[in-house]
């Protein structure tokens, strides 16, 4: 009584669907590794590649010496004083 797929087919059909839903996105995913390369466009691709790197060494390091936490954290641990109405012995 009732296990589903009622029938052999219908279980076949739906476990090929399901391996094909999971499967294809993968596909895609495969590229081709051959590369056409115009002759007639080699000289352009240079300089382009060229002034993109000039573009790259102007760029800065990325290292910004701006530190917006730093008043926030403490770079040493300071020391609590004292109140100065306060007895010895209570902080």
């Amino acid at each position: 009584m009732g296990t589903w797929p009622k029938n052999r087919k219908g279980g076949i059909f739906t476990a090929a669907a399901v391996l094909t839903l999971l499967t294809a996105p993968a596909y895609p995913q495969q590229s081709d590794s051959k590369v056409v390369v115009n002759p007639d466009t080699l000289p352009q691709n240079k300089a382009l590649d060229r002034r993109y790197r000039e573009i790259l060494d102007r760029l800065p390091d990325g290292k910004d010496p701006h530190d917006p936490w730093g008043s926030v954290r403490a770079s040493e641990a300071k020391p609590k004083e004292q109140k100065k109405n306060s007895p010895p012995g209570i902080k």
